[in-house]
């Protein structure tokens, strides 16, 4: 009995109809669009294979050249506000490192002479390529990496000799040394 009821409240879904898609005219499809040049910011530079890439893009969506420059608007405004992002936290960094009591202020040029040191020492013929790549992205300026890299430096310049707290710094000849030399 309880096999009946069911089987009468689960009936079988009548069918849909089959309906058939138009076929397209291979003859009416649209022609690609011609977009020529983008407008963009002034000094903004797209590479040509990107611009290659979306300009396939918007031909396969058949987008019109007006639609396809506000996908080109946006894509410049996403670009710029993320360099602008970039470039505040540098100046963050920079900042930061001007402010260390230790490394920054008045011990900056000492700072970056040392990491220049390290630099140096360590880099080998690949110096100017990491000078080159620290100066791109803003890495010299990070104050863990600059501080890092004047301890480096530190670590590989000359030694000096210690002085006694606040005794000024005094000449000495060959003969404070050799006081019983005939040599002079």
């Amino acid at each position: 009995m309880v096999d009946e009821v069911i089987e009468n409240e689960i009936a079988p879904a009548a069918e849909a109809p089959v309906v058939a898609a138009p076929v397209a005219d291979a003859s009416a499809a649209p022609e690609p669009v011609d977009y020529g040049e983008f407008a963009l910011p002034e000094g903004m530079q797209v590479d040509k294979t990107t611009l290659g890439q979306a300009t396939q893009l918007f031909q396969d969506l058949n987008l019109p050249k007006d639609q396809a420059q506000k996908v080109v608007n946006l894509y410049a405004e996403v670009k710029q506000a993320d360099h602008q992002a970039w470039q505040q936290a540098i100046d963050g960094w920079r900042n930061e490192l001007k402010a260390d009591p230790a490394f920054g202020g008045a011990n900056l040029v000492q700072t970056t002479s040392s990491a220049a040191k390290a630099i140096d020492a360590y880099g080998g013929k690949d110096a100017p390529v990491i000078r080159e790549f620290m100066k791109t992205y803003g890495l010299g300026d990070h104050p863990a990496f600059a501080r890092f890299l004047a301890r480096v430096g530190r670590s590989v310049s000359e030694d000096r000799l210690p002085r006694a707290q606040g005794a000024p710094a005094q000449k000495v000849s060959a003969r404070d040394f050799y006081p019983n030399s005939n040599m002079s």
